[in-house]
């Protein structure tokens, strides 16, 4: 493998991720509302029921950048046209 091309790796830190500080703030705010942690994991679990298409979507999109970058092209900068 020629040393010129780019690694594709993928650096997850769910601490510093854009969602996480939503997600505590949603958790501390139910706990102060006085919901029980059974009616939070069910809100978490309706809410996750209505967006799976949207995460569907969300990925679909991180994989077509995925297969535009890494897979179609040679080298870096250099892809194929699509279609």
């Amino acid at each position: 493998m020629p040393g010129d091309l780019e690694k594709a790796q993928v650096d997850v830190v769910p601490l510093s991720s854009t969602g996480t500080a939503v997600f505590l703030a949603a958790v501390l705010s139910e706990s102060l509302l006085g919901l029980s942690p059974l009616a939070q994991a069910r809100l978490l679990a309706s809410t996750l029921r209505r967006m799976v298409l949207a995460i569907l979507a969300i990925f679909c999109m991180l994989a077509l950048g995925f297969v535009t970058k890494y897979w179609l092209g040679s080298s870096p900068g250099h892809t194929c046209p699509m279609g």
